[in-house]
């Protein structure tokens, strides 16, 4: 199997208390083609050196898909995607 890692958005955002939930929702996906990897950091050097604070890797299986990330801490977070394709 082949795959490829493609990094696509960071999305800064600030949470308002100490405990948060964060659900991220991803479209455009094509069923059953890969993994996808959802990401969640807390610094711009996390993200540079792909440290990251919680992760999911959640099967392609529909179009859409939706990571839930609780217990986030009052901070700045960036999102990225990576999707590993399958070899066709």
């Amino acid at each position: 199997m082949k795959k490829y890692f493609i990094f696509i958005t960071l999305v800064f955002f600030q949470t308002v208390s100490c405990a948060e939930t964060l659900e991220v929702s991803v479209s455009g996906i094509v069923p059953n083609n890969g993994k996808i990897r959802i990401a969640i950091f807390d610094s711009e050097s996390g993200f540079q050196n792909e440290k990251y604070i919680k992760g999911q890797i959640l099967d392609s299986t529909e179009n859409h898909i939706k990571a839930t990330f609780y217990n986030l801490m009052t901070g700045k977070y960036a999102v990225a995607r990576a999707i590993a394709l399958k070899n066709e």
